[in-house]
């Protein structure tokens, strides 16, 4: 009876792990040859709006779920928010614990803004090589379709890496989701 109820566990422990397995936030893109999350909000203002506001660091106190705030680390060389600007991002105030530092590598003035997440520290679980981006769809009605994606190139990506990535994928889904109803939130009250 015991032996029975032993694998009854284990089955459904096992149907759980597969199904959080496929259903998975992170997914492989067979046409970028990318493993990508991405969340999306529409917001009733313009690009240019958006792009500036999250192009500021110092926003992200206000509409960060996860992140106590940013900071510029080449400002006087480059603008913050622009192409080659360098952060660093902190989980806490006394920025002890979690933070990483970002560059800006490609920028479409009001249209997409890349980041290269690299030098994470104290992260239960990490990878390396991921890019987040942030994309900005002018639609008919002009309001604005806002993309936060994380990406992670297949080629660089280890067996283990798409086992973080899959598990993991809930949580980033939950930020990121949070980040970008914040992000609504705060630039529809303007």
């Amino acid at each position: 009876m015991k032996h029975k109820k032993l694998i009854r566990v284990f089955l459904v422990f096992d149907t759980s792990l597969i199904l959080l397995w496929f259903c998975s936030p992170f997914k492989l893109d067979e046409d970028t040859n990318e493993y990508s999350l991405k969340n999306s909000i529409l917001i009733q203002a313009p690009a240019e709006k958006i792009f500036t506001y999250l192009g500021n660091s110092a926003n992200a106190s206000t509409w960060s779920s996860f992140v106590d705030h940013i900071t510029p680390l080449n400002p006087q060389q480059i603008p913050d928010g622009q192409l080659n600007s360098t952060r660093r991002c902190f989980r806490k105030a006394d920025e002890t614990g979690i933070q990483w530092d970002e560059d800006i590598v490609k920028f479409e003035a009001n249209k997409l803004r890349e980041l290269s997440i690299y030098n994470m520290k104290n992260f239960p679980v990490s990878t390396g090589d991921l890019r987040t981006r942030q994309q900005y769809d002018t639609q008919p009605d002009g309001s604005v379709k806002l993309t936060f994606g994380l990406y992670k190139s297949a080629d660089k990506t280890t067996w283990t890496d798409v086992i973080k990535m899959k598990y993991t994928g809930y949580i980033v889904a939950g930020i990121f989701k949070a980040n970008i109803s914040n992000i609504k939130q705060e630039i529809e009250k303007q």
